[in-house]
C-alpha cells in the first residue's frame, strides 16, 4: 500500500481559488483530499469535483475560521495521518516520504512533524529563541516548541487519544500557536525536520477585499487573547499594552509622514484593545 493512502490532506480555504486549484495541482497522489471552503463557493465546490473528483469539499454558509473548519475535518479523517496545509502551500511527494519515513523511525512517537520554511530562522520555533549555529550537528528531527502550520504533519492516533483540537475561539492567527501549547503541555513532540522543505508563499491564501485590514484586527484580538490564555494575568497585560504602544507609535508615524498604512495600525490596536475586554471576536461576522 502507497504511503499516500495512509496521509489524509487537511486543507481550509477562503476566496482562494487560483491558489486552491494549484494547491489540488500537485497533490494528485494522494487518495485522500478534504476541502472545507469558508467563502461558500458553491462554484468552486463543483469546478473542483470535476476536475479532482477524488477531493471532498465541504462549503460553509458563514466564515466559521480557522480552527473551527479545521476541527471539523480532522473529526472526519480515518487514516493514520493528516497533511495540513493551507492553499499557498506546496511540498514535494519526495518530502512527504521522507517525512513519513522519519515518522516510522520514531515509532510514531510525535505528535507533529513539519518541515522547514526557508522563510524562518532556526530560533523562531523556539519559545526562548534558542540558537542552533551549526545544523550538520544535529540529529534529522529537532525537538521544538512551536511552528506555525504550514505543512504540519499530523499522527492523528495521538491527536484522538489526547482529544487534541484547535481553539475555536480564533479565528485567524494564533491558533497554530495555541495548538502546540497544548501539544507540549502534555509532553508529547513536535519535530522540525530541518533538512525537509516547505514553501509557503505568506498573504496569498486569500483574494478577499479589504484582507489586510481585518487581518489586522483578527491579529490584534488573537494576540492578546493567546497570551491571557496561556500566561498569568499580570505578564498578559504587559505584553498587549506593549503591543498597544508599539503598534500606536507605529500609526502615529503613518500620519506625521504621511503614509497610507496608518489605517492597518489602527484596525491592529482596535484588535489588541477588544481582545483585552471582550472574550468575543466581534469582527467575524466581517470578514
Amino acid at each position: 500500500m502507497t504511503i499516500f493512502n495512509e496521509i489524509t490532506v487537511v486543507i481550509i480555504s477562503y476566496k482562494s481559488r487560483y491558489q486552491l486549484l494549484n494547491c489540488l495541482s500537485s497533490l494528485k497522489k494522494f487518495k485522500y483530499i478534504f476541502i472545507f471552503d469558508n467563502s461558500n463557493d458553491l462554484k468552486l465546490k463543483k469546478e473542483i469535483l470535476i476536475k479532482f473528483p477524488k477531493v471532498r469539499v465541504f462549503v460553509s454558509k458563514k466564515n466559521i475560521g480557522y480552527g473551527a473548519a479545521n476541527n471539523f475535518l480532522l473529526k472526519k479523517v480515518n487514516t493514520s495521518y493528516s497533511l495540513l496545509l493551507n492553499p499557498d502551500s506546496r511540498i514535494t511527494y519526495d518530502s512527504v516520504n521522507e517525512i513519513y519515513r522519519l515518522a516510522n523511525n520514531i515509532k510514531n512517537k510525535f505528535m507533529i512533524i513539519t518541515p522547514r520554511n526557508k522563510n524562518y530562522e532556526i530560533r523562531d520555533y523556539f519559545e526562548t529563541n534558542k540558537k542552533i549555529i551549526d545544523l550538520k550537528n544535529y540529529e534529522p528531527l529537532i525537538n521544538i516548541d512551536k511552528v506555525h502550520f504550514y505543512a504540519p504533519f499530523i499522527n492523528m492516533r495521538k491527536i484522538k487519544k489526547y482529544n487534541i483540537y484547535f481553539d475555536e475561539n480564533f479565528f485567524l492567527y494564533y491558533e497554530d500557536l495555541d495548538f502546540c501549547k497544548q501539544v507540549k503541555n502534555i509532553n508529547q513532540k513536535i519535530y522540525l525536520a530541518h533538512h525537509i522543505h516547505a514553501k509557503h508563499y505568506f498573504g496569498k491564501s486569500s483574494n478577499s477585499k479589504n484582507y489586510d485590514m481585518i487581518r489586522q484586527f483578527h491579529w490584534g484580538w488573537s494576540t492578546t487573547y493567546f497570551y491571557k490564555k496561556n500566561y498569568n494575568s499580570l505578564f498578559s497585560i504587559v505584553i498587549t499594552l506593549f503591543f498597544i504602544l508599539k503598534t500606536i507609535i507605529k500609526f502615529l508615524n503613518q500620519i506625521i509622514h504621511g503614509k497610507k498604512n496608518s489605517n492597518m495600525f489602527l484596525a491592529r490596536a482596535k484588535g489588541l484593545i477588544s481582545g483585552l475586554f471582550k472574550n468575543k471576536d466581534y469582527q467575524r461576522e466581517k470578514y
